[in-house]
């Protein structure tokens, strides 16, 4: 069947018909001439400098070979490209549907077509093939900057792709990162999605049509559902040998912030970035990109400055709300999804604005009270009204508060009495926590949640209680978080599992404690004890007696040598007031420890091994801190996995003879390690193991 466009698809109105032949053969005409009626103003209008042809990643696939411990997946992306992940059966063909737009939208997408043919992120699609396939729509949007941009619309498709989730960088996450007088450096990719190819096979899914001609894109396009995860995964790839070499470096699809202690590292940092993206064919949009380092810098919607360690909401980023703020007036109406997109800017904001979140919730409760909220279950269940206790009570470094409930307040829910509990507690012991952090230890998960999140979308009269507590910490407490405890306990923090022994019933074995002691010294606090099995004269405990106090997370600790053996849980706790503080602490850690302590547990025992060979506390320090927080991070990993393959063979991972540690690696080997990962698994043996003879492993 010849393909037939409806009338007036070809010529425009109002404009003379385009000469004959496609898209295609105009641009691979000559640049001179009347052959251009149509595209001329396209073409001229977009600089030759940003139509060079894209590059594919197979031609660098060597390179990302060489990647450590890069997936298969990720390969055979680069190398074959990308296969749609579907989650049904893709969709069959339906029809041509082409694109019609009027005149003036007409130019701004002749000149989509032509700057995509040019590049080669899209092909002719052959004549013979037209009638197969998926086609979905362009469509025209407003940019920022004044201008329309075109748009694929592949809502229809994105229903049969999987639905796959992976994490992003959050606003949350770069904070974290952030360190006093820090240097930046932020890089833009150009034709960020454009680095990846689609597999040859599914191409045909990704076909538009418009001025009588077929086209289909060879490359990852905007829109698709998992072009973000797609891109993310292969970078996240593609960053992992800079990590390793103590580059902080954060990346947001095509958005990357580099991070340095000075300036000089910072460039020497951004010239390596540099450098690598160029082995592996990663383009560099430098228009968008700053590259001189700053202390001050703008990267995803926020200002960030390291000298006052300040962040706020870009002036770009407070038009965007208020623009969308303008657009909710009394007595004009809007869609639900304008709405939500308020929301979403909001949210967005939420992180760097104080108490953001909770100024959005009456937004958030008058559109779930419309019943446009998509969560909303018609069928839920109701649950009965737990009946309180009369009696309320909190606990403060070994202060206590109690009252009676009476009258109205008996006919409350117990969480809306919990939360009413933390409030008085809060105002009872004001004196000693005004200008203080302060953490709130309750056995209500939901007073947990609605005090950190600002507030809930589940219980009116809890939101309303948050937000009491919230405005009114606002000038007095320097900042308010919540923590669960298990109910049965009704004693201090207790994180771990509800299952099994308390925190405080957990010990080293004697004789473990007596080695530690042999080789740095006897400590005179245990910071996590009961009296039953504190290793120490003075301790900390979660219940009475407790000579130094209740609660080592809530006391100040003194200035002794300090033994700690706290729960998993409290370890990242311990560690940062360790560092920020410069106690002396001697450690021990049980069971597993969580991916976050992996570093500090790898260099205790790397420390040990020093002190043992007779090294001054001094130097052991140095060395310590002389890695890369990200390397130390790694080498205990791989540590971690060569003790777990000892101890199957019933060897000591410290001590081993080097026939042990020759096997291990040849088992990696055998299992296709690459030389590049096996090299950093010798490398970690080294540090953490015992030396023989006098020399390293």
């Amino acid at each position: 069947m010849p393909w037939i466009f409806p009338p007036g698809l070809a010529a425009e109105p109002g404009r003379s018909s385009p000469p004959r032949g496609s898209l295609e053969q105009l641009v691979r005409q000559s640049p001179a001439g009347p052959s251009l009626q149509v595209s001329e103003l396209a073409v001229q209008s977009t600089p030759e400098a940003s139509l060079e042809r894209l590059v594919p990643l197979v031609d660098y696939l060597a390179a990302w070979k060489l990647l450590p411990d890069v997936s298969a997946w990720v390969l055979r992306t680069v190398e074959k490209g990308y296969s749609i992940q579907f989650g049904a059966p893709p969709p069959p063909f339906d029809g041509i549907f082409p694109t019609v737009v009027g005149p003036e939208q007409a130019l701004v997408m002749e000149q989509e077509v032509v700057t995509l043919l040019r590049k080669e992120a899209i092909e002719v699609v052959p004549p013979h093939v037209r009638e197969s396939g998926f086609y979905s729509r362009y469509f025209i949007v407003p940019k920022k900057d004044g201008g329309l941009r075109p748009i694929i619309d592949l809502r229809r498709l994105n229903r049969s792709v999987m639905k796959l989730k992976f994490k992003m960088l959050t606003i949350k996450q770069v904070v974290s990162q952030i360190r006093s007088e820090d240097w930046f450096v932020t890089i833009d990719l150009k034709d960020a999605y454009f680095h990846v190819s689609i597999l040859p096979q599914h191409r045909k899914f990704l076909r538009f049509a418009f001025r009588g001609e077929a086209y289909q894109y060879r490359v990852l396009p905007f829109g698709l559902a998992l072009s973000p995860r797609t891109f993310t995964k292969c970078v996240d790839a593609a960053l992992v040998p800079l990590r390793l070499q103590g580059i902080r470096i954060l990346n947001y699809i095509d958005d990357w912030l580099i991070l340095a202690a000075s300036e000089s590292l910072a460039v020497q940092h951004r010239d390596v970035v540099l450098a690598h993206m160029k082995a592996l064919g990663l383009r560099l949009n430098a228009k968008k990109s700053v590259l001189s380092p700053s202390q001050r810098t703008t990267y995803l919607g926020v200002v960030w400055d390291s000298t006052t360690m300040q962040a706020r909401l870009s002036p770009a980023r407070i038009e965007s709300i208020l623009a969308a703020v303008r657009r909710v007036k009394e007595g004009r109406s809007l869609t639900v999804k304008q709405f939500q997109q308020l929301l979403g800017l909001m949210a967005a904001a939420s992180n760097v604005i104080p108490f953001g979140l909770l100024y959005m919730r009456p937004l958030q409760w008058w559109l779930k009270t419309k019943g446009f909220s998509p969560r909303g279950n018609p069928l839920r269940m109701i649950k009965r009204r737990m009946h309180p206790s009369p009696v309320g009570g909190a606990v403060m470094s070994g202060r206590s508060a109690r009252g009676l409930w009476s009258g109205r307040h008996l006919s409350w829910h117990i969480n809306c009495l919990e939360m009413l509990a933390v409030f008085r507690a809060l105002k009872y012991f004001l004196p000693d926590l005004r200008d203080r952090h302060v953490l709130v230890r309750t056995d209500s998960t939901a007073v947990v949640y609605y005090i950190n999140h600002q507030g809930g979308l589940r219980s009116r009269p809890l939101y309303k209680l948050a937000h009491q507590i919230l405005v009114w910490s606002q000038d007095k407490l320097l900042s308010l978080r919540a923590v669960h405890i298990p109910g049965h306990l009704n004693v201090g923090a207790d994180i771990l599992s509800r299952q099994g022994p308390r925190p405080g019933e957990w010990m080293l074995h004697p004789e473990v404690v007596k080695q530690i002691w042999r080789i740095f010294g006897s400590a005179q606090v245990d910071l996590f004890a009961t009296r039953e099995n504190a290793q120490c004269p003075l301790w900390f405990s979660l219940v009475h007696p407790a000579p130094l106090g209740l609660d080592a997370m809530a006391q100040t600790w003194p200035r002794l040598r300090l033994y700690a053996f706290p729960p998993i849980a409290l370890l990242p706790g311990v560690l940062e007031t360790v560092r920020r503080d410069g106690v002396s602490l001697l450690g021990g850690y049980h069971l597993a420890p969580p991916p976050g302590a992996m570093e500090a547990v790898g260099v205790a025992s790397e420390g040990a091994q020093l002190i043992a060979s007779g090294l001054s506390t001094e130097v052991v320090e140095t060395i310590l801190q002389s890695r890369a927080p990200s390397t130390r991070k790694l080498y205990a990993l791989k540590w971690k996995l060569f003790t777990s393959w000892c101890g199957e063979r019933q060897q000591d991972p410290a001590n081993c003879p080097v026939g042990t540690v020759l096997e291990f690696l040849q088992a990696r080997f055998s299992k296709g390690l690459a030389h590049s990962t096996l090299k950093v698994y010798v490398a970690a043996i080294s540090a953490y193991h015992a030396p023989l003879g006098g020399m390293p492993v």
